[in-house]
């Protein structure tokens, strides 16, 4: 009767702890929002209602789960609270890769591509996941892939640091080639070419450079 009697009463003080366990804060999705007349462009969600919106513009729609952005704030919908403000970024350098459970924000580097054309590839890369409810930033990986010039693009190349080189060795003059020029000599340079990394390493001190040229030597932020 006793030993009935003790567990019993063991039994009432455990019930309240188990009718009502405690419960972790999720995400107020009605508190969930932008600010500044943005919009939600992307929203990542996890398995435990944690969830996340980017508020900006899309450049472009890459696949179903990657986006390449400019300008964003990234919101914690748990308390609307701001993570990361890259929104005076109006360069669209940012690519946004949506995994099960994590994001990827990968800074970009514009490069150019064998068909001659200027685009933005990955390069240091970011992974965004909740831990015990709150959001968690890796530290930066360098993912960064050098795509190879091609035969015609290494010919160029050789006739322009050719002219280059003579031209500096006349003075400092305007610089006498277009903005793909110098994503050619970038190309170069972080493909072992020492003229193209001489050069473009020196170019504002052996050219003067217009508006556009300086603009797109800036834009240029990888070692190479």
């Amino acid at each position: 009767m006793i030993h009935q009697l003790i567990i019993i009463l063991v039994l009432g003080f455990l019930q309240p702890s188990c009718r009502n366990p405690k419960k972790e804060k999720t995400a107020d999705l009605d508190n969930c929002k932008c600010t500044n007349n943005t919009s939600s462009i992307i929203s990542f969600k996890d398995k435990n209602n944690n969830q996340l919106i980017f508020c900006g513009s899309t450049d472009k729609k890459i696949s179903e789960n990657k986006y390449l952005i400019s300008g964003f704030k990234l919101i914690n919908c748990r308390d609307n609270k701001t993570i990361i403000d890259e929104s005076i970024d109006e360069v669209p350098k940012f690519i946004i890769t949506i995994k099960s459970d994590s994001l990827l924000l990968a800074n970009t580097q514009f490069i150019l591509n064998k068909d001659w054309n200027i685009e933005p590839i990955p390069a240091m890369e970011t992974t965004i996941k909740f831990i015990e409810g709150n959001p968690n930033l890796s530290s930066k990986k360098n993912v960064f892939i050098a795509p190879p010039l091609s035969k015609e693009q290494q010919d160029s190349l050789i006739i322009i640091n050719k002219n280059l080189k003579e031209k500096a060795k006349a003075g400092k003059s305007i610089y006498p080639y277009d903005e793909k020029t110098i994503y050619l000599l970038f190309m170069g340079a972080i493909n072992g070419n020492s003229d193209a990394k001489y050069l473009l390493k020196n170019l504002d001190k052996l050219f003067i450079l217009d508006g556009a040229i300086a603009e797109t030597k800036g834009e240029i932020w990888m070692e190479f």
